[in-house]
Parts: C-alpha cells; structure tokens; sequence
C-alpha cells in the first residue's frame, strides 16, 4: 500500500483528470448544440454526432485506440 501523500496524490490527480475529461465532453456538446440550432433546428443532427464523439472517447480512454506499439509499454503501469 501506498502512504497517505501518495493516495491524496492520486485522488486529486483522478479528480483533476476526471473534470478535464467531462469539459471536454461539455464542450464538444455545446458547439454541436448551438451549432445544431443555428443552421438546422427542426433536425437534431447534433444527437448522432455526440453519441459518436462519446464512443471515440469511450474507445480511446478505455485503450481501445492506442497504437500497439505503447501496449507493452503501459500494460505494466496498469498491473498491480
């Protein structure tokens, strides 16, 4: 086990993360939507597009997309 420092660390680190990850998200939305409403809104065409940006980000967070040569680099980063 970690000492305290290090877990305080790391739960502010996943914190921080966590908040960048779902601005990111936030913001994406929020362009589509505004976009969405300005050009076409009896059409929702920006419902379709988020759910796609969700999966890619979904996909590459959960390593999905990450090229094979880093792999075997970050395998051991996750193992505990």
């Amino acid at each position: 086990m970690g000492s305290l420092p290090g877990k305080v660390r790391m739960v502010t680190w996943s914190a921080i993360l966590a908040f960048l990850i779902s601005g990111f998200g936030q913001g994406v939305w929020g362009v589509l939507l505004v976009g969405n409403l300005k050009t076409s809104p009896a059409f929702p065409w920006a419902v379709p597009v988020m759910a796609l940006v969700l999966w890619l980000m979904w996909q590459y967070l959960g390593g999905g997309m990450v090229a094979t040569q880093y792999v075997g680099v970050a395998a051991p980063l996750f193992s505990s």
